[in-house]
């Protein structure tokens, strides 16, 4: 029994870093999409006129930004879902993991 605790941790404990892994890039695309969405915000309530506002680029700069800020939303979305899943599974390893360390305990 005590071979399968250990095998059940270290099952556990290599599913909660994949999830580890998941929320390190969900924290680093949050921290893209704030950035982006924070320049867009300051650019906005810049009034000042610029060669960029007169040339007619900061539409196209706001037009690829959106086009950016839509592709990192989904690429959010799909990584939450990931973690939820992920997530799920690491549960069980951890119920897996707690049942057969109580049993190995009851064992000895």
């Amino acid at each position: 029994m005590g071979d399968l605790a250990k095998l059940a941790g270290m099952v556990r404990d290599r599913e909660l870093s994949k999830v580890e892994a998941i929320l390190s890039q969900v924290s680093r695309l949050r921290g893209d999409i704030a950035r982006l969405t924070e320049a867009r915000e300051a650019r906005v309530a810049s009034g000042d006129l610029d060669l960029a506002r007169v040339s007619g680029a900061e539409l196209a700069w706001q037009a690829a930004s959106e086009a950016e800020l839509i592709r990192l939303n989904r690429q959010l979305a799909a990584l939450l879902a990931q973690h939820d899943a992920a997530l799920r599974v690491a549960r069980r390893a951890f119920g897996r993991a707690d049942v057969a360390t109580r049993l190995a305990q009851a064992d000895r």
